[in-house]
């Protein structure tokens, strides 16, 4: 999935999957979620189509629009780049919380 140009499908677990690597994601479902909105909202990574009737019509022109851009794995990249620097590192925390209660 990181070598892909775009992710396209109905699933949404692969969809994040995608986005923390960088690659922007279509995900094609009715279906809603706050994570989901930040992904789209915040960070520019993903894009929703919901509206079953014209689905199909509406991915494909999201797919063309996208893959137009010359260098959309580097603009996806710098998306990353900030998603990550808003995230918090859960390993650090994690091992900061088991030193602090392990002592």
């Amino acid at each position: 999935m990181s070598q892909a140009q775009l992710f396209v499908g109905d699933g949404l677990t692969m969809a994040f999957e995608c986005n923390v690597m960088g690659v922007h994601a279509i995900f094609t479902s009715e279906l809603t979620s706050g994570a989901g909105d930040e992904m789209e909202q915040k960070y520019g990574l993903l894009y929703s189509i919901e509206d079953r009737e014209h689905m199909v019509e509406k991915t494909k022109k999201e797919i063309d629009e996208l893959l137009s851009q010359k260098n959309l794995k580097e603009i996806g990249k710098e998306k990353q780049k900030k998603l990550l620097e808003d995230k918090k590192d859960f390993n650090q925390w994690w091992v900061d919380y088991l030193e602090e209660e392990v002592k």
